[in-house]
């Protein structure tokens, strides 16, 4: 169980890490490219990876490329549409005429690579400690088999782990009572100076 704390600490500050560098891909697509207007999905899936794999998601480079060119370097690291291709140097067209150029162009560059840099490593040390949170969860039921199994949809194997990393053996419990109230799932009041208001879970 303290292993389990540890690595759950661990996924916590690379997710926290992730969040944090999202933040500063945004802000740096905002004057590199402000005509972008793909959903943060689309951004990090393949196709978002792709592109700044080619391109750096650099407007002035994207303007100056032939669609069927840029399709095919795109097709090389993902299945993006041409129709997403489209939209997408319609709207680097677009930027082009409107950013700086030259060296404040290249800090824009900069800015994005790094934070780029940044949210893929923290990604994959997010999924580090992902495989061995799912790994120690795994060994617990083996020795613990009334842990229960994730399920599809509702609880993974490492939402599990962190949350019994937390609470430790169920058996330090008397009831499920207790789980609940280390959890913070009990009933308080609301009230502030001369206001009462319903009870509520905490």
């Amino acid at each position: 169980y303290q292993v389990m704390r540890g690595w759950s600490a661990l996924y916590q500050i690379a997710k926290d890490a992730m969040i944090e560098a999202k933040g500063r891909v945004h802000r740096a697509l905002k004057y590199l490219f402000p005509d972008f207007d793909f959903s943060s999905d689309f951004l990090y899936s393949a196709s978002g990876q792709a592109i700044m794999k080619c391109y750096e998601f650099d407007p002035l480079r994207l303007a100056v490329s032939t669609r069927s060119r840029v399709v095919k370097r795109l097709r090389q690291h993902s299945r993006i549409l041409r129709s997403s291709v489209d939209r997408l140097l319609q709207q680097a067209r677009l930027s082009a005429t409107a950013i700086p150029t030259g060296a404040c162009h290249e800090i824009s560059l900069q800015h994005l690579r790094l934070a780029w840099s940044d949210y893929m490593t923290s990604m994959q040390r997010r999924e580090a400690a992902r495989a061995k949170l799912e790994e120690l969860y795994a060994a617990a039921r083996g020795d613990e088999p009334h842990l229960p199994a994730p399920q599809h949809g509702v609880v993974t194997a490492c939402g599990l782990a962190s949350l019994f990393a937390e609470l430790g053996p169920i058996d330090d419990f008397d009831s499920w009572r207790q789980i609940l109230k280390f959890g913070g799932m009990n009933t308080r009041q609301r009230q502030s100076g001369r206001y009462t208001g319903q009870n509520r879970i905490t």
